[in-house]
């Protein structure tokens, strides 16, 4: 299996720790960000008041 299987991802320790995204303000005026958080591709979503995050890869 390659780095990216979920399967091999899920046996890995994962980290709970909070990570800096970006500014709370750039967000909500740009409704989305896109952000690499330990070398996976995420998306960040504020909507209807409320911010979302979304790997964007489908496995």
């Amino acid at each position: 299996m390659n780095e990216d299987s979920s399967v091999e991802t899920s046996k890995k320790k994962e980290d709970r720790s909070p990570v800096c995204v970006g500014r709370e303000d750039d967000i909500k005026k740009l409704r989305r960000t896109t952000v690499v958080i330990h070398d996976r591709e995420v998306v960040v979503f504020y909507h209807d008041g409320r911010f979302y995050a979304l790997d964007c890869r489908c496995y």
